[in-house]
């Protein structure tokens, strides 16, 4: 007995580092272009170090203090899910509470859970402990969406170049940096996995966790009734899809739900995470109309006071107008489900705008997560020159806006 029990021992370890030899093979591509794009944005923050004075005071203050390499990460928004993340929605900041619960909650709930189990207190720790939450979910994301771009009919190579270009995109060092954009391209992109397998609760579970992630985040539950009703369609209206599907429908919207509540409970107010955008002077425009303010002011610099502000709100308008192109070319290669996301996605982006020549700021960041852009590039991709331009003017613009980034100034 013991001898077999021996023998079965080294069957399973056998069978497991084969697991690991495979999943090696196949992903090591993926790794190495996670990596890849770390060493970028540490590029990029050098050669704004080098290059470009601080936006403010405090950035060279907190580089001599934490060190560039963890203060670059922490910039804008960053600063604020990190002081959710140690102090709750009760701690004042710049214009005071009511600015925060415009910061959905689930990423400093992570940070903070991190940091109680592993014994974190200092400002120090639970800066890496951001930084380290973030880049496990940005691999994450990757791993995912390249058995998507294989299961969309990518070969492996294209579905690598699809990783690739999505780990460049100039607006890609948002999943770098400790902001909520690396966790919703895990979350979504783990949606859309198991919706497609038909699995109803693990994405209704999903979606609810988009819904605590970021407003966006809600679209995913208006997507996961449209497929239901499309499988449902051509399956049948069975009891059993149901049983499956209402449990999963109520997990998809409770994120948001309990965040109202918290909400309520702290401020009376549920709805202060929508009346909170006012500290930004954002108003509620037709998405055209927001495209339209931005290609106005990037056609006439004169409007708009310092140079750059002028050179992000551009590079924002430029890339709404790319995503948008490369949508309308893909309409009849991408799954119907990846088309509708893809839309709403944009009309939830344009439609509350920031006011005057910032009016596209943030926009191009938040099409970013939208990752079957990135295949249909890929498949571009294969012809030898177009690979090489969207390659060149991808990285010199994702070091561009590294580098801005790094020493203080808004980019996205």
């Amino acid at each position: 007995m013991s001898i077999r029990y021996n023998k079965d021992l080294r069957s399973s370890f056998s069978g497991g580092l084969l697991s690991i030899q495979s999943a090696w093979h196949r992903y090591r591509g993926v790794v190495g272009i996670f990596f890849f794009s770390q060493f970028l944005f540490v590029l990029g923050v050098g050669i704004g170090w080098k290059m470009l004075p601080a936006a403010y005071a405090s950035v060279s203050a907190d580089d001599q203090e934490f060190g560039l390499l963890v203060s670059s990460h922490f910039r804008w928004d960053a600063l604020h899910y990190i002081t959710l993340a140690r102090d709750g929605y009760r701690s004042p900041l710049d214009q005071g509470i009511f600015k925060l619960p415009a910061f959905f909650p689930l990423f400093p709930l992570g940070v903070k859970l991190s940091t109680v189990v592993l014994g974190v207190r200092s400002l120090f720790g639970f800066a890496w402990t951001a930084i380290t939450l973030d880049l496990l979910f940005c691999l994450g994301a990757f791993l995912i969406i390249y058995n998507l771009g294989v299961k969309a009919g990518l070969d492996s190579s294209t579905a690598l170049r699809s990783i690739l270009f999505l780990a460049i995109c100039p607006f890609a060092l948002f999943l770098v940096v400790p902001y909520t954009e690396a966790l919703f391209l895990f979350l979504s992109s783990g949606f859309f996995w198991f919706v497609f397998k038909q699995k109803w609760i693990s994405a209704g579970i999903t979606a609810g966790l988009l819904s605590a992630t970021r407003l966006n985040g809600i679209l995913f539950s208006i997507l996961l009734v449209l497929e239901f009703c499309h499988s449902a369609k051509e399956n049948g209206f069975t009891l059993k899809n149901w049983l499956r599907f209402i449990p999963a429908f109520v997990f998809s919207i409770l994120g948001l739900v309990f965040y109202m509540v918290y909400l309520q409970a702290t401020y009376s107010d549920p709805f202060a995470f929508l009346h909170a955008q006012s500290n930004w002077n954002r108003d509620v425009q037709i998405p055209f109309v927001t495209l339209w303010r931005g290609l106005a002011y990037a056609f006439d610099p004169g409007r708009t006071e310092f140079l750059d502000q002028y050179l992000i709100n551009t590079l924002h308008t430029i890339f709404i107008v790319f995503f948008i192109t490369v949508m309308l070319a893909s309409r009849h290669r991408w799954n119907w489900l990846y088309q509708v996301y893809g839309w709403l996605l944009l009309t939830i982006s344009l439609i509350s705008p920031l006011q005057g020549s910032a009016t596209m700021q943030s926009t191009a960041r938040y099409m970013m997560v939208f990752f079957p852009i990135h295949f249909t590039l890929a498949d571009w991709g294969r012809t030898a020159w177009v690979r090489t331009t969207i390659y060149s003017v991808f990285l010199l613009l994702y070091l561009f806006l590294s580098a801005f980034y790094g020493r203080g100034f808004f980019v996205g």
